[in-house]
């Protein structure tokens, strides 16, 4: 059954909606159909927690988890994907102008772009310019496209405003300072419908021809209405910034003459602006481009010195090293250097820093080639000595494409920003690099430098080098978790994040609040899924999980548990064998009448584990050994009724405590654990399954006698109280 939902339901709601989101509640009632089918198949209560199904324990996938891993990472797949529409966008994303297309796309001139006019009526509506429109000349224009290549200029005397079009002196900006703007009249462009030349020329002009151009009035915004000051060659008008912002950039920014900088450099008014330009002021190295790519502080300077130091060298060597120290620990420590050897076999620079963010061994060692990249001048021939076989094979093959699709980025398991500034750099640079493998803690003095260094950068107190800008032009769109960018496959962490959200919970059912930090659950689930030596599934091994799930979840039939289906019958039905107690899951094995058998299963699980580490071991002391066993207190707890403690009850539901691995980890190594593990909890589950199996042969048989009268049944359970 989890076959079918896994591998032909799920495919084909994933292939029915490739271009659909299906609305969580329709999510949530096809989970809901299947759990209470699956329930009914594991002869559970339909009441179960949904949470039981943990997916280390039956392995289905939910569809919300499946529609979030494929609906994100196809969203950010055709955010990224540059086609024809993205092509034809400027980096301000504008629409480039049909001279601009053709240049691009090598088009010939008399190549007619009939789509072109449509994309615009589509894609520019500008309803802010169709405003001021309306309001300057009084009209009613219902439709004010904003064309991509905008022209600036005033209307020529004697313009007729009930026309359809009308003539523009044209005018160039020259400049954009404040709320001022500096243009002055063309005097011919590729755009020119006309000529003007003034019969009375000002004294400080030669007599010439200018520009106009026929216009639509349904195509026009109004920049400014009011005078305008004179100066050499130009006028000055104010700019209302508010008119500024909806339409005004959108000419400067098209306007191919423009001698100022980009204009957001020169609102003042911007308060992030001013405290940007007040620390660029009080550090003179951070007006280099170079440190439009990193956090300014001590680390990316000292960067900044090599590279500038490197810029005139046609070749350079470079051994590079990480380090990864504290793994899989809150102090875990990355870092990350290389070394510049010159032609005389000196170093000439060494750079070191430490890391942050996804720790890897691998991770350390990319770094380190990619600030190596980074310092590298244009069209360098380079040399990198690395211990990195792994590093080596990938980067040969990422410099061996010339392009990298946004499919291709998602598909990189770990590390793919790195990957891809490295595949930028290499192109970009035009660099060619021959890698040297190097056997890492051999003689090689260069080698055992940098990975001296790169050590000793653990306890650096330095900040480290920060990457704010990533290299790389070909992804608009990073996927980020709690302002952390994801630098792994983005599918696989979107899995995993849900897996941990399942299993958190899992641990917080009612019945498992109590093993949440007393348990080890990697091994608790290897033990539940173990199989022996079957490699093959048949009823038995079926019927034996379906035992052993039970006995993990608290779900065997016991009478309270029938009582809530046929309350009327076993209302006040005791224990079938001490009846003395209620017949609850805690109570099959703590009743007085399974002591010695509960006994017996002890000792034979005591010694099958003592008799283990004694053919490993043969010269401990079996008493003491004994001893120490007895005193882990599972036998002792559940004597002393001590539930709210780990006791040998939990070990027959198939928990391994961590005080059991600690005590066996003493005594064994991890492999011998977990095959002794695997051997002992397998036998465990045979006593219990008889233990359960002879209490239910006695339950069918009163129950086959009682038979002619369920009624009687319930009574003669009733009155053994």
């Amino acid at each position: 059954m989890i076959y079918i939902f896994n591998h032909v339901l799920i495919p084909h709601i994933e292939f029915w909606t490739q271009l659909k989101i299906l609305p969580l509640n329709f999510m949530e009632q096809i989970m809901y159909s299947f759990f209470n089918t699956f329930k009914k198949k594991l002869k559970l209560s339909t009441s179960t927690p949904d949470a039981i199904f943990n997916d280390q324990l039956y392995n289905f996938r939910k569809i919300q988890d499946n529609q979030t891993q494929a609906k994100v990472t196809n969203i950010l797949l055709q955010l990224n994907d540059q086609f024809l529409l993205e092509q034809i966008l400027d980096d301000q994303g504008y629409l480039l102008s049909k001279r601009d297309i053709r240049a691009k796309f090598n088009l010939a001139s008399h190549v007619t772009l009939k789509w072109y006019n449509s994309l615009i009526n589509n894609l520019n509506n500008n309803t802010e310019a169709l405003r001021l429109l309306n309001q300057a000349y009084g009209q009613q224009f219902d439709l004010a496209p904003l064309k991509s290549n905008p022209f600036i200029g005033t209307p020529v005397k004697r313009t007729n405003f009930n026309d359809v079009t009308f003539d523009l002196e044209h005018y160039n900006i020259n400049s954009h300072i404040g709320n001022h703007m500096k243009i002055q009249r063309c005097e011919g462009c590729d755009n020119t419908t006309s000529f003007f030349s003034p019969s009375r020329p000002y004294h400080h002009q030669q007599p010439a021809s200018y520009c106009n151009i026929n216009v639509s009035f349904n195509n026009t915004a109004v920049l400014y209405t009011g005078t305008t000051s004179k100066g050499s060659n130009s006028r000055i008008i104010p700019v209302n910034l508010d008119t500024y912002n909806n339409v005004l950039s959108t000419i400067l920014m098209q306007q191919q003459n423009i001698q100022s900088q980009s204009i957001d450099q020169f609102i003042g008014n911007d308060p992030c602006s001013s405290s940007l330009a007040l620390t660029n002021n009080n550090n003179p190295l951070s007006s280099d481009p170079f440190f439009h790519n990193f956090e300014l502080n001590a680390k990316s300077e000292e960067l900044f010195i090599i590279q500038n130091h490197l810029k005139t060298y046609s070749s350079l060597t470079f051994y590079t090293d990480g380090s990864l120290i504290n793994t899989n620990t809150s102090f875990v420590s990355m870092t990350a250097g290389f070394l510049v050897i010159s032609d005389s076999n000196t170093i000439t620079y060494s750079f070191t820093t430490t890391l942050e963010n996804w720790p890897s061994s691998l991770r350390a060692e990319i770094s380190a080639i990619l600030y190596s990249l980074i310092v590298s001048s244009h069209n360098c021939y380079i040399d990198i000595f690395t211990d990195s076989q792994n590093t080596i094979n990938m980067i040969e093959t990422l410099s061996r494409r010339h392009f990298l699709t946004p499919r291709d980025f998602f598909k990189f398991f770990n590390n793919n920003i790195i990957w891809n500034n490295i595949h930028h750099l290499i192109h970009f640079k035009n660099l060619s690099i021959r890698f040297k493998k190097v056997k890492a803690h051999t003689d090689n003095a260069f080698n055992n430098h940098i990975d001296f260094l790169c050590k000793q950068t653990h306890s650096d107190s330095l900040p480290m080098l920060i990457i704010k800008n990533n290299f790389f032009n070909n992804l608009l769109y990073l996927p980020c978790w709690d302002n952390f960018l994801i630098e792994r496959r983005l599918r696989t962490f979107i899995k995993y994040y849900n897996n941990c959200d399942n299993f958190l919970t899992f641990l917080s059912l009612p019945q498992n609040r109590k093993y949440v930090d007393i348990v080890d659950w990697k091994l608790t689930f290897n033990v539940f899924n173990n199989n022996g030596n079957i490699s093959s599934t048949d009823f038995n091994q079926h019927k034996k999980k379906l035992f052993e799930y039970n006995m993990l979840v608290e779900q065997p039939p016991v009478l309270e548990k029938t009582k809530k289906q046929f309350y009327s019958l076993y209302s006040d039905a005791m224990c079938l064998l001490c009846h003395e107690e209620l017949e609850t899951f805690s109570h099959i094995w703590n009743c007085s009448y399974h002591d010695n058998f509960i006994l017996r299963i002890y000792n034979k699980f005591k010694n099958y584990i003592l008799d283990f580490i004694l053919i490993q071991q043969s010269n401990i002391d079996i008493i003491n050994l004994s001893v120490e066993f007895d005193a882990l207190g599972f036998y002792t707890n559940l004597q002393s009724r001590l539930l709210d403690q780990f006791t040998f009850i939990d070990i027959l539901k198939g928990f391994v405590p961590f005080v059991l691995c600690d005590f066996l980890n003493f005594h064994l190594s991890h492999s011998q654990l977990i095959e002794l593990l695997l051997r002992t909890y397998d036998d465990i589950y045979d006593d219990c399954a008889l233990l359960w199996q002879d209490r239910c042969t006695g339950f069918s048989y009163l129950k086959k006698f009682w038979s002619a009268d369920l009624h009687n049944f319930a009574e003669y359970i009733s009155a053994q109280i």
